[in-house]
């Protein structure tokens, strides 16, 4: 049966108009992949611009930016990129001069940058006619400790053991001369809080620094931060400066390392290392650094823990405290650096939308704060009693049977040994409190202690997670459609702390790799992560460091093995590939292409002599919904293996691997042909399930003399048995919407996440038992296991990426084409039941992609095509490589005519 024509007007608009044509002021500026424009000085002047101005000690720091043209089909020709020491540009340190460029990044080659200095750059391009355009914008970027034998003098401290309360090292530092600037490089481990003659560094940057610094394999890598802090030393003799440490993720007793004992012992979970470098007004230097002349004392904070939450005593600050001598410590051995990420910040608040008491127990106050996020409460504790004690105990969902009475209470088993508690003691004087050590994750907090009524007024939930931007948005007709995707967002944020994490609630909360390999498509396209996965990807191969092998959880505490399942190691190849893939990054390719290939080889060792079939493996396709079974684990594992081996061998070839691409290339068709002996039969794979056939056809390997019959097995199965639902675990689930659309079935893709029953991503956010507001772990975590039930878990959160490339009609080259947004191909959707649907992206090129049916017209436009973007039109129903032939176009209107059939 043939359906009506259906006519997609593709309308291809440039971004500001067709007058005559001009090159427009580069924006996005970006230093290392954050974002540093300057909109004007006061940027520089406001105090919250001291703490949070971006900072680098890389020799050679990358500058990338965004160009348009008010021309379609305009292109760069050329660039010059000039750095300075002032805001005006007046003082000009490094000139590119002007090259023969299209690149829209060039890394800094110029005079040795200083140590805790602050430059300034502007860039220039030039079109194909010689028209020249200047960025608004001054981007900005700060140094750190630039010479790592700076850090010599600088010893590492920790307070002696009559400190029996969250430490605070401290030292009164002279400074009878005028300042001409002063910056602190300071590592404070686990987490730290830094106060300068009372001010605190942390409150006061915008957004606020939440949880600092973020995690790393201490015995590898070492993060600092650096503060410029020279507001609040001058007019201040003595100044004094102040660091609070937690113990965030140092805590061996919780996180012990997997590994060997470390190289160096590191017995002392709270240290602090850092430099003091004052400039004086007449030219002068001094440089404070961290030895035994520093003072030690106690703090409020009575204990500490990200599992178990903060006990605080108001009672116990001010100059009661004990004080001793700091005691100089080995420390941790790995190097320093200056992580080039965005910081764990304080990013919103949610306000409640619900407070009650509970029936059963009138001392406990129920807040529900309507969405579950990672954060802490803050609470209004103006005019209680001194002594007074209220206790703040954070949970996910209320409970409900099976779990217990429908009562209101709330639901605490799944958070496993993990308390989520936080205990003030009153003052008399304090108006606030939040913790400043910890963070939950929660939608409810259950208040006791607290003498009247909470009000909405009285308490607040803070958002806590690394400052990532929003890059894609995604608009479509159907609100269950919006509301899956907004879980996904809010889940994956919760998630996003310093490195991905798994969960936000219980005793967990590790980088394992599964996840993160399997969110990583979404996540790039949801959010600017430019930086941020590119130093996770580095911290995996630090995890390296006890050979070519990499664990389940990186970094490498607590949980997990090694070797890691091959789809846990799998992260790795994945994510140094999607970062080719969906931002054109082949710098951090370049930097770990060896980690990888070393990665690889240690793979294709591990394949027994028996063959593919039978690979090792502990998790495969985890959690598939009850009462489904789970595929045998080899399958999952030489799956995962073989797609390694194919993103590895598009990474060879970009980089010019020519020896490698030679060798990956018999290695992924050998193998492939093992697979196919292994677990293929003539006509189905392995035992049958959904996954077994959707894990081939995203290869690519099925014989090409089985492949129609193939697929119309699969289709006849998914719309039959499966009844157009999920039966798979995290790595099915990741593969089958795509391979739906490249089957040329989207409609169905749609229908599986359009689902509202039991297992669909609708039911989790629809159910009335506990709808949620954040992708589950379990499809069935409403009557799963107590033990293993997060409601916060982002690996089945891949559901995203589909609907802002394939579901939209919007997708990348998926083998070949230029990366990085230079290619896309827009293509008629499907789908009867939606009326309009959009999508935007800011990076890695801003791209806005829209389409509304209008009768039996459904009509499409892009009214930003930045330049070097390549426009092509793909065939109907979101197919890829079949139907009509690729128009590619470089300028002008473009229109595709497709009928589209059964």
């Amino acid at each position: 049966i043939v359906m009506d024509v259906v006519l997609a007007c593709l309308v291809i608009c440039a971004a500001l108009g067709t007058s005559a044509g001009r090159p427009l002021p580069p924006f996005h500026l970006k230093c290392e992949g954050n974002p540093v424009g300057l909109s004007s000085k006061q940027d520089l002047r406001h105090p919250n611009r001291i703490s949070p101005l971006f900072a680098t000690d890389r020799p050679n720091p990358l500058f990338s930016w965004t160009v348009a043209h008010t021309e379609r089909g305009a292109r760069q020709n050329a660039l010059q990129l000039v750095v300075a020491k002032d805001h005006e540009m007046a003082k000009q340190f490094w000139d590119s001069g002007v090259l023969a460029t299209s690149n829209d990044s060039i890394r800094y080659s110029g005079p040795p940058l200083g140590s805790g200095q602050l430059y300034f750059w502007i860039v220039r391009w030039w079109d194909n006619e010689g028209r020249v355009a200047q960025s608004r914008e001054v981007g900005h970027f700060m140094t750190g400790v630039m010479d790592p034998r700076d850090w010599s003098p600088a010893q590492w401290i920790t307070a002696p053991s009559t400190i029996s309360s969250l430490p605070r090292m401290f030292k009164s530092i002279p400074t009878s001369k005028p300042i001409a600037q002063a910056v602190l490089f300071a590592s404070g481990l686990g987490y730290s809080r830094i106060y300068v003659n009372g001010a605190d560094l942390h409150r006061i940057s915008d957004p606020p620094i939440a949880l600092n610094p973020g995690w790393t394999n201490y015995e590898v890598r070492v993060p600092y931060s650096v503060y410029d802090i020279t507001i609040y030393l001058r007019n201040r003799n003595p100044a004094t400066v102040e660091v609070l440490l937690g113990i965030g993720w140092r805590d061996t007793s919780v996180y012990p390392y997997r590994d060997v004992t470390p190289p160096v012992p590191d017995t002392s979970a709270r240290v602090l290392r850092a430099i003091l470098n004052i400039t004086y007004s007449d030219g002068t230097f001094q440089s404070i650094v961290t030895d035994g002349t520093w003072s030690a004392g106690t703090t409020p904070y009575i204990s500490d823990s990200i599992y178990d939450g903060e006990t605080y005593d108001a009672r116990q600050g001010g100059g009661a405290s004990v004080v001793g001598q700091a005691l100089v410590v080995s420390g941790p051995s790995g190097q320093m650096y200056l992580p080039s990420i965005p910081y764990i910040a304080e990013t919103g608040s949610d306000a409640p939308v619900a407070i009650y008491r509970l029936a059963s127990d009138a001392s406990k106050q129920i807040v529900d704060f309507g969405n579950n996020t990672a954060g802490v409460c803050r609470i209004n504790v103006a005019g209680l009693a001194s002594g007074t004690v209220v206790q703040m105990r954070h949970a996910e969902v209320p409970q409900h049977p099976p779990y217990g009475p429908q009562d209101g209470s709330l639901y605490y088993d799944n958070l496993r040994s993990a308390k989520q508690t936080d205990v003030y003691t009153c003052n008399g004087s304090d108006t606030t409190y939040q913790p400043s050590f910890t963070y939950h994750g929660f939608r409810y907090a259950e208040v006791t202690g607290y003498p009247r009524d909470l009000s909405p007024a009285d308490i607040v939930k803070v958002n806590v997670h690394s400052n990532l931007l929003p890059n894609g948005q995604l608009h479509t007709s159907d609100p269950t459609l919006l509301a899956i995707q907004a879980s996904v967002v809010r889940g994956q944020l919760s998630n996003l702390m310093s490195v991905p994490t798994d969960c936000d609630q219980r005793d967990e909360r590790l980088g394992w790799m599964g996840d993160a390999g399997l969110s990583s498509d979404s996540m790039l396209l949801n959010f600017h992560m430019d930086s941020f996965f590119p130093h996770y990807a580095q911290l995996m191969a630090d995890d390296q460091m006890k050979g070519p092998s990499l664990p389940d959880v990186v970094p490498f505490y607590r949980y997990g093995t090694r070797p890691a399942d091959p789809s846990w190691g799998a992260a790795f190849p994945q994510l140094v590939w999607a970062l080719y893939h969906y931002y054109g990054d082949l710098a951090t390719a370049k930097a770990l292409y060896p980690s990888v290939m070393a990665y690889m080889q240690f793979m294709l060792s591990t394949i027994p002599s028996s063959g593919i079939g039978n690979m090792y493996g502990y998790y495969g396709d985890w959690v598939p919904p009850p009462p489904q079974p789970k595929v045998g684990i080899s399958f999952t594992s030489a799956f995962s293996f073989l797609l390694n081996v194919k993103q590895t061998l598009e990474l060879a070839q970009a980089l010019g691997q020519q020896s490698d691409v030679v060798t990956l290339t018999f290695v992924f068709v050998t193998q492939s042909a093992s697979f196919n002996k292994a677990f293929f039969d003539g006509k189905s794979y392995s035992s049958g399930l959904q996954i077994t056939y959707v894990l081939p056809l995203y290869l690519g390997i099925v014989p090409a003399d089985s492949h129609d019959a193939v697929v119309a097995n699969f289709l006849n199965q998914f719309v039959g048995s499966d009844r157009t639902h999920v039966t798979s675990g995290i790595i099915g689930t990741k593969f089958l919407l795509p391979v739906l659309s490249m089957v040329n079935r989207s409609d169905l893709a749609l229908e599986v996440v359009q689902q509202m029953d039991y297992p669909s991503w609708g039911f989790m956010v629809f159910n009335t038992l506990e709808p949620a507001t954040t992708v589950w772990e379990l499809w069935n975590a409403h009557n799963g296991s107590a033990g293993m039930d997060s409601r916060n878990h982002h690996m089945f959160s891949s559901v995203s990426g589909w609907m802002m490339t394939d579901m939209v009609g919007l997708t990348l080259p998926r083998h070949g084409g230029e990366k990085g947004f230079k290619e896309l191909e827009f293509h008629p959707a499907r789908y009867l039941d939606l009326s309009d649907a959009s999508v935007s992206f800011q990076h890695p090129k801003p791209v806005h992609f829209s389409w509304r049916r209008d009768g039996g017209v459904q009509c499409a436009k892009s009214p930003e095509s930045p330049q070097g973007l390549r426009v092509s039109c793909g065939p109907a129903g979101g197919g890829h490589g079949q139907g009509a032939p690729l128009v590619t176009l470089l300028g002008g209107d473009m229109t595709c005519n497709s009928l589209i059939g059964d």
